[in-house]
């Protein structure tokens, strides 16, 4: 079963956070405040899942490392869903600049539509709301 393990990881991850805050810190109710911090931020960073590469529900919750793993891990920059939206689609979407030029730079097409006429510009650029750098660098 691979519960386990990831909980260990998991608690192993904490008491690394924990650790560093310590040696970071002064004082022991410093010491304590910023290991608590440092905890619920440890925490709070959502492990997510590439199988899930290619939903609007990845790039909600996606960072930089994420994407960069995901990518590492061999899924495709143009991979689709049932409407034929593809990762830029959603990182522009959703005005992840970060995002979009790291798919860019891996092959991601600047000129794929959806099945609803939708394409990154239009996102970035339309629908969205007005996103002027994001814009520039799918129009580059």
């Amino acid at each position: 079963m691979l519960v386990k393990p990831f909980f260990q990881f998991s608690f192993h991850l904490a008491q690394q956070c924990a650790l560093a805050a310590i040696r970071r810190s002064r004082g022991m109710a410093k010491t304590m405040l910023t290991a608590t911090v440092l905890l619920a931020g440890c925490a709070a960073q959502p492990s997510l899942d590439c199988a899930n590469w290619h939903t609007i529900e990845f790039f909600e919750n996606a960072s930089l490392r994420n994407v960069k793993d995901c990518l590492a891990a061999g899924n495709d920059a143009n991979a689709t869903d049932e409407l034929q939206r593809t990762p830029l689609m959603f990182a522009a979407d959703r005005g992840k600049m970060d995002l979009a030029l790291l798919l860019m730079r891996t092959g991601a097409d600047v000129n794929a539509m959806s099945d609803q006429g939708f394409s990154p510009l239009y996102l970035a650029a339309g629908q969205a709301g007005w996103r002027p750098r994001l814009t520039t660098a799918l129009l580059a």
